[in-house]
C-alpha cells in the first residue's frame, strides 16, 4: 500500500497507479498521522494554497475555484472568517 505523508504525497506511485480508479465521492478523510482533516468537493486536478499554516486549500487548476482543503487539528484555533470574507 502507498505511504501516504502528511504533506499529500505517496512514496510509492507504482503501485498506486495500478490501482482502479472510482467513482468520485465527496467525503472527508481524517489522516491521524498528521492529525488533518481532508476534504475534496470536486473532482478537478489541484494545487495547494497554504493560507495559514493550519489551513490549506486545494485550488482547481483550470478554473481557481476552491475544490478541497485540508485543516490541520492542532495548535491554535484557526479564523476562518479571514479566509471567506468576514471581519
Amino acid at each position: 500500500m502507498p505511504d501516504l505523508k502528511c504533506d499529500g504525497t505517496v512514496t510509492d506511485w507504482e503501485e498506486l497507479e495500478q490501482r482502479p480508479s472510482g467513482k468520485f465521492r465527496c467525503r472527508p478523510f481524517y489522516d491521524a498521522s498528521c492529525d488533518a482533516v481532508m476534504l475534496f468537493i470536486a473532482d478537478d486536478e489541484s494545487y495547494c494554497d497554504r493560507v495559514h499554516p493550519l489551513l490549506t486549500l486545494y485550488r482547481s487548476i483550470a478554473t481557481g475555484d476552491v475544490v478541497g482543503c485540508r485543516v490541520k487539528l492542532h495548535g491554535e484555533p484557526i479564523p476562518i472568517g479571514e479566509f471567506i470574507g468576514e471581519s
